[in-house]
């Protein structure tokens, strides 16, 4: 047997891919939440999101966690409009 089948079995025994996908979503959690992380302050948090969701496109099957994308669409009603801007209603 090749090394490198051995080593693409091992990572399949060990769920390694779940394990990664596991730890960087908590990297995430602890940098949003304020505590301790690895992720510096200034990190673009957004755009890893981004990065993770599209390297990530299948969801790891032996995975704790889970991320999701989607869009969200408000729509104002004419009270809120009022509320914000009074002086453009009678």
């Amino acid at each position: 047997m090749l090394f490198t089948e051995d080593t693409d079995r091992m990572k399949d025994i060990t769920h390694l891919r779940s394990f990664a996908y596991d730890f960087y979503l908590r990297e995430v959690q602890y940098f949003l939440g304020g505590r301790t992380s690895g992720l510096g302050p200034e990190y673009h948090i957004t755009g890893f999101l981004h990065d993770f969701v599209k390297h990530f496109s299948n969801e790891s099957v032996f995975a704790r966690n889970c991320i999701h994308e989607g869009k969200l669409c408000r729509i104002s009603t004419p009270r809120e409009k009022y509320l914000k801007n009074p002086e453009f209603f009678p």
